[in-house]
């Protein structure tokens, strides 16, 4: 086996889903002949808020040997900002955010978990057989512990995994506290950090294209996908027709052509709900979902993993909403309502790679009109009321698992 140290920030027994995808190659990369070693923080204290995830958590170092894996917890220390934060001085706290940001772009002591880094750079000094490392970005310093790693020890192939865009992202240049001296910094340091780096990967072909064009590198694609099939003979019967939207809705989310065709279908009728799940956590998601809220139209607080699989579990159907002038974009989302072998509405469609997926998956609801959208939105309800429920062969699916994305990850490193 050879051995590979995967850099994580996430990690379970986190319960966000940046978690799963460097998960499911902790677990599944045995399969291709690599054994993984993770080096994460301690997760025994999170919460719903990023303020809550920044108390201290863990008081020592926690090694857990799996069958096929290993897990190196270290402790997390909350900063002075950190401190400040959790005791509501925002003032304060906003002060060290902003030379923070600049501070990190230089020294890597001034990242919170610059313990991550200290500790795998000590664990390859003492494990000199090991000539791989995965960071999965975001946070990004992570790609600066990569960086500084490869310079240190000069035989280490590291891999930088983007889940998401760093500056090139459509709202990079509108978040809050990125002066242009900042924004400057980071984009400097994005191409300096991926300097060294002997593989770059996103998670889709959007990604891929606008992160090469800022790091002038190739950056290849391993997709999200299905954590887990969920095969329920017979879902919880609900006393209402849920369509389920679950997670984060952002402002450039087609959202109104859906809305319209619902509200046309559900206005005289009590039995019906679109549920946005965890949607108020963000204020851009309340933002862009308050115009439309009604009695069929609800959106909740953040909720625990397990109360989501409960909703996700009992729900009739579930929505995608395409994005604005994006392309090569499937939402985690998607991969995740797979899972459930439920009917999974697209509208508008993106015409492009999610309903892609959906058609091979034979699970998509892709509508081309409001009238078409009301049709389908009727059949469902008719289906539900029945007691009816779609009938779709794993097969279809195992392309789109995590098991078929981490062989392609696999593939990769074997050609580095």
């Amino acid at each position: 086996m050879k051995k590979v140290i995967i850099l994580s920030y996430f990690f379970p027994p986190s319960s966000l889903t940046s978690s799963q995808r460097v998960y499911s190659w902790a677990s599944q990369l045995h399969d291709h002949g690599y054994y993984p070693i993770v080096i994460t923080r301690n997760w025994d204290k999170q919460g719903s808020s990023e303020i809550s995830r920044l108390i201290n958590s863990g008081d020592s170092l926690s090694v857990e040997k799996k069958e096929h894996f290993e897990v190196h917890y270290l402790p997390y220390k909350s900063s002075k900002r950190d401190q400040l934060l959790i005791k509501n001085k925002r003032y304060l706290a906003k002060i060290l955010t902003y030379f923070n940001l600049i501070f990190k772009n230089f020294f890597q002591k001034s990242i919170a978990f610059n313990n991550l880094f200290v500790y795998a750079d000590q664990f390859l000094s003492n494990n000199k057989d090991i000539e791989l490392l995965i960071t999965s970005g975001n946070p990004f310093e992570q790609f600066h512990f990569g960086y500084l790693l490869k310079k240190k020890h000069p035989s280490l192939n590291w891999v930088a995994d983007y889940r998401d865009e760093w500056t090139s992202n459509f709202m990079y240049n509108k978040t809050r506290g990125r002066t242009p001296l900042i924004r400057l910094l980071e984009k400097q340091s994005e191409k300096k950090w991926l300097s060294n780096s002997s593989l770059v990967i996103t998670t889709c072909s959007y990604f891929s294209q606008r992160i090469s064009n800022t790091i002038k590198k190739e950056v290849k694609i391993v997709p999200h996908g299905i954590n887990k099939i969920h095969n329920i003979t017979e879902p919880p019967r609900s006393d209402k027709f849920v369509l389920l939207y679950s997670g984060t809705l952002y402002s450039n989310q087609i959202l109104k052509p859906f809305i319209e065709a619902f509200n046309s279908f559900s206005s005289n009728k009590k039995d019906v709900q679109l549920v946005f799940l965890g949607t108020n956590t963000t204020q851009e998601g309340l933002q862009t979902l308050f115009p439309f809220l009604n009695r069929n139209i609800i959106s909740t607080e953040w909720v625990e993993r397990e109360e989501a699989i409960k909703w996700q579990t009992s729900a009739s159907a579930f929505l995608l909403l395409p994005y604005s002038n994006m392309k090569g974009w499937p939402s985690s989302k998607l991969y995740e309502y797979l899972g459930y072998k439920k009917p999974i509405i697209l509208y508008p469609s993106d015409q492009d790679v999610m309903e892609s997926v959906l058609v091979k998956s034979t699970l998509g609801i892709i509508p081309k009109t409001s009238s078409q959208m009301e049709h389908e939105l009727k059949l469902l309800y008719n289906n539900w009321k029945q007691g009816k429920t779609p009938i779709c062969d794993d097969k279809q699916l195992a392309p789109f698992t995590r098991k078929n994305q981490t062989k392609i990850l696999a593939q990769f490193l074997d050609e580095i």
